[in-house]
Order: C-alpha cells, then sequence, then structure tokens
C-alpha cells in the first residue's frame, strides 16, 4: 500500500521536500560538529577551586544561562504573536538580546578582591583581544550580507494585494502579462528586522566594552590568567548571539526569497543568478547559525595571550 501510494507521488513534490529538509540537516550536522570541536578545544580555567574564580564563573554562568532562557521564551512569544511572518523572523533577535542581557548581568556581578595585597596586570584590555577571531570574522561577513541582501530586497519589492508595502515581488513578461508574488522580505520585513539587527549590534558593543572595562578579579598571575579566560568565555558568548541574531533570519530571507525569485514566470539573467546565490547561501546561514549555537552552548576556546604594552 505504502509502495503504490510513493509511486504516484510527483518527483518534483519528492524533490522539494528533500529541499526543505536540507536546512534542517545542515543545522544538525554543524551543531554537532560545533559541539564536538568546542569541546575538544574548551580550555580549562586556571585557579578553578579559588573562591573569587569560582564565584565569578558561577555568577556569569548562571546570568548567561538565565539570559538565553529568557530570550527563548522572548522568542517564542514574539513567534506566536507577529503577523505575517513578522514574528518568527524577529524571534532570533530576542533570543540573541536575551544572552546579551545574560553576558551583561554575569559581568556586572563579577567582584574584584578587595583584601591584601594587588599588583596590576601589564596585559591590556581590548575588545579585540576578548573576541574569538574565525568566528567574529565569519558573523560580521553574515551581518553585511544580511544588510546587503535586505538592501535588494526592498529596492526591488512592491505593495502586495491589500496595498501593504514592501510585501510583494511584481514585474511583467510582456505589454500585456504582468505577475506579482509574495511574500517577498520587502520594507514590511526589511525595516523592522534591520533596526533589530543594528540595536543588537549596540547592544553587543557595550556589553563588550563592560566586559573588558571590568574590575578584574585577582591580583596574582594565576588569578590574571582565570580572569582572562572568563572574560573570552564571555566575548565569545556575544558574539555567538549575534550570530545567531544575524544568521537565523538570514536563513529565514534567504528562503523565502529563494522560493519567490526562482518560481518567476520569466526570470531575468540577473533574477536566475540572484536565485543561484540565495539557494547556495542558505546551507551557508544554517551551517553558521548552527556553530553560534554551540559556542553558545560551550563557550570558551583556546587561551591567547594577549600583547602588552613595550
Amino acid at each position: 500500500m505504502d509502495a503504490r501510494l510513493l509511486l504516484v507521488v510527483p518527483r518534483e513534490v519528492v524533490v522539494s521536500a528533500l529541499l526543505a529538509l536540507l536546512p534542517l540537516l545542515v543545522l544538525v550536522v554543524a551543531l554537532a560538529v560545533g559541539l564536538a570541536v568546542r569541546a575538544a578545544a574548551r580550555a580549562p580555567l586556571p585557579a578553578a577551586d579559588h573562591p573569587l574564580v569560582r564565584r565569578a564563573a558561577l555568577r556569569a554562568g548562571a546570568a548567561r544561562w538565565t539570559g538565553a532562557a529568557v530570550g527563548v521564551v522572548a522568542a517564542l512569544v514574539l513567534a506566536s504573536a507577529g503577523t505575517l511572518g513578522r514574528g518568527p523572523l524577529l524571534a532570533p533577535a530576542a533570543l540573541g538580546l536575551g544572552v546579551l542581557a545574560g553576558v551583561l548581568v554575569g559581568e556586572l556581578a563579577v567582584r574584584p578582591r578587595r583584601t591584601g595585597v594587588r599588583s596590576a596586570s601589564l596585559e591590556t584590555r581590548r575588545v579585540r583581544d576578548l573576541l574569538p577571531r574565525p568566528t567574529a570574522a565569519v558573523v560580521a561577513a553574515t551581518t553585511v550580507f544580511l544588510l546587503g541582501l535586505l538592501v535588494v530586497t526592498t529596492a526591488t519589492a512592491s505593495p502586495d494585494d491589500l496595498g501593504r508595502p514592501g510585501r510583494s515581488l511584481a514585474g511583467s513578461c510582456s505589454a500585456g502579462t504582468s505577475f506579482a508574488r509574495g511574500p517577498w522580505p520587502g520594507s514590511y520585513y526589511s525595516l523592522p528586522l534591520a533596526v533589530a539587527v543594528l540595536v543588537g549590534l549596540l547592544a553587543a558593543a557595550l556589553v563588550l566594552r563592560r566586559v573588558a572595562a571590568r574590575p578584574a578579579v585577582g591580583g596574582t598571575p594565576e588569578l590574571d590568567e582565570a580572569d582572562l579566560v572568563l572574560r573570552r568565555r564571555a566575548g565569545a558568548a556575544v558574539t555567538a548571539a549575534v550570530g545567531v541574531l544575524v544568521s537565523a533570519p538570514l536563513a529565514g530571507v534567504l528562503a523565502v526569497s529563494a522560493g519567490v525569485a526562482g518560481g518567476l514566470d520569466c526570470p531575468s539573467g540577473a533574477w536566475q543568478a540572484l536565485t543561484v546565490v540565495l539557494v547556495a547561501a542558505l546551507p551557508v546561514s544554517v551551517a553558521v547559525l548552527g556553530w553560534c549555537a554551540a559556542v553558545l552552548l560551550v563557550p570558551g576556546g583556546a587561551v591567547r595571550r594577549a600583547s602588552v604594552p613595550a
């Protein structure tokens, strides 16, 4: 019975189903690989048994996970409350902002040693020294690509059949024929998404400045090394939060726009080339999402020495 049913299913339906499952497969693989790599490269925390270090690590971790939990709840509420797909598109921003808030609260909870003789560390505390460079570069490129794509989709959008701006892709094949397809990620979607991304980037910059400027955990070389690891774990969490904030909606924009552009009745060469780019970029954006999720789950990597002034 089942075999006979499979025989009558059109091949196009099977191909479409496989393509729909491809992003999920890429996400699962990227998350699994990311978790394995992060767990293997996680740097041990120096002086982990010291009361100051243990307290700082526990407070930072608890605040980060609390912020992530609040972000997940806010994302679920926003995804169900949004109209015409706006909610699911903006939900990752709520998750990213929740993680950023958690990191900020955790850093504010770190208290330096107030008794005894302390020595000043010569290590400079610059924001760029706290970022995981490969991940930060990928997240930056993803952010630029998302904002550039939103510019393109906004510029090519038209009102839908109810007059709502930026929800349709309209054009004509000849003098007597025209088409309109949607939903298209024009201004109806792109403007609130761009605002959410810019707010997230500003929040990330402020949190990173706080991470770099907060008081040190201690004044001994071992405590200074532990303090550096804690700061870099916070920097990794902030970078990954921004990565989730931009890569998740990017995957949604790519999927929707590729479906619309690929179904045009008379696509030009430019639209065909754009469709290829959109389809090719979709699994990449999902892979970035999986990696950033792994970084959030297992923050911290190999310890790098910060440069010291001459």
